[in-house]
């Protein structure tokens, strides 16, 4: 924000927070899905979510716990495992 602030017209700092913004509105999105208990939904929303960011390893660890989450729902361990696995 605070090169925005000091070079209005800095388009790398306006794709970065662009993309801050779809991430967070994805996440929730997936949050909700999952909330709603259709996980297969879940899970490909955590992926759309992945594809995002691919560097964002913050970011990429929570989905990959969530999306972890929602295969244990569908008592698909072994992609719990990995995708739990890939979060840390």
């Amino acid at each position: 924000m605070d090169s925005l602030r000091m070079d209005p017209d800095n388009t790398d700092a306006q794709k970065a927070i662009k993309n801050l913004k779809a991430s967070a509105a994805l996440k929730e999105t997936a949050s909700e899905i999952f909330k709603k208990g259709d996980y297969k939904g879940a899970v490909e929303a955590f992926d759309n979510c992945l594809t995002l960011d691919p560097l964002n390893l913050a970011y990429n660890s929570i989905i990959c716990f969530n999306k972890g989450l929602a295969y244990s729902k569908l008592d698909e361990n072994e992609n719990s495992l990995k995708s739990i696995n890939m979060s840390i």
